[in-house]
């Protein structure tokens, strides 16, 4: 696989956020740590929402509608397929998520609102198909970036899965796309993470809706981007492989998070449930991965996505 034109502190932030998703949607583990999970969910997918924005290339038109059905496509697929899960054997498996309703239902929940962690590819549909057409009709630049936003928040006014503070993030990085503010250096600094940390200690409620989230989304980014350069080749490797993996890990873990749940009585010595969450995170994202490899072997990811949904570990420096 070609490196050299990709942004490795993206791959790596990503490898990080994904990894975090995954961990704090554990059931049992989120649950015993209110506090630190509030913390999490106010920059995780924030973060991956900014970093989708400022990789959506809306110059080019072709290239934007084969963006949108590596997203749409697998949305549709993997968000029905879950939903019909949860509605015939959801309850029997302790899911943490349930629904209940006919084929017509399924439909309508996946148009308006996404259940599970596929609300962050409802929303990159809606964001990426707004910005595509204006951009086709001529409406570019800063133009854009207002029309689209303005059209945005009237369809979440409607729309209920689709909420405005996470359509902004969103929106923040793709103006620094459109107006060139290359995020990976400008935002680069340790001291960013000085500032995450004041922000979480003088904040009043932290939370992804509010300018708190924000400040703490592009923080830690910024932290990010500015640690990777320090960090040792092996473990940035494996962070920067992660990232590259994580539409593979957002879509099938969904699946695999069920299955946490049937040996966790095997841990309960724990009073912390951190040994729990250790194995569970490994086993997820490892159950991820060897899934995406399987479906490009099958070439089932060809019809998805149109390419190998599988990354190979690669060593960067």
């Amino acid at each position: 696989m070609e490196l050299k034109n990709r942004l490795q502190e993206l791959d790596f932030s990503k490898g990080v956020l994904i990894l975090l998703m995954v961990m704090f949607h554990l059931g049992y583990f989120n649950s015993c740590y209110p506090n630190l999970t509030n913390c999490v969910y106010a920059f995780h997918m924030s973060g991956f929402l900014v970093i989708s924005g400022y990789l959506c290339s809306v110059e080019t038109s072709q290239c934007g509608v084969s963006t949108l059905k590596r997203i749409l496509v697998p949305y549709i697929v993997f968000e029905f397929f879950y939903l019909s899960g949860l509605s015939l054997v959801g309850k029997y498996v302790g899911a943490s998520n349930v629904f209940e309703g006919d084929v017509l239902s399924i439909l309508l929940q996946i148009a308006t609102k996404p259940v599970g962690t596929y609300w962050y590819l409802h929303t990159l549909v809606f964001c990426l198909l707004t910005f595509y057409i204006l951009n086709y009709f001529g409406v570019k630049g800063k133009a854009n970036i207002c029309l689209s936003s303005i059209l945005l928040y009237l369809m979440s006014l409607g729309i209920e899965g689709l909420l405005w503070y996470n359509v902004l993030y969103f929106v923040i990085g793709i103006s620094c796309r459109i107006l060139s503010f290359r995020i990976t250096d400008r935002l680069k600094s340790v001291v960013m993470g000085i500032g995450f940390v004041a922000i979480l200690i003088f904040a009043d409620d932290v939370s992804r809706y509010s300018l708190v989230g924000v400040g703490l989304t592009l923080t830690f980014l910024g932290f990010l981007f500015a640690i990777m350069e320090k960090t040792p080749v092996l473990v940035k490797s494996f962070f920067s492989y992660i990232g590259r993996n994580s539409l593979s890990i957002v879509l099938f873990s969904p699946v695999f998070m069920i299955i946490t749940k049937v040996y966790y009585p095997l841990f309960v010595f724990d009073s912390t449930v951190i040994l729990w969450m250790i194995f569970s995170l490994v086993l997820v994202c490892s159950l991820c991965l060897v899934s995406a490899a399987l479906f490009d072997k099958l070439k089932i990811s060809d019809v998805l996505i149109g390419k190998n949904m599988y990354s190979p570990f690669l060593r960067i420096n």
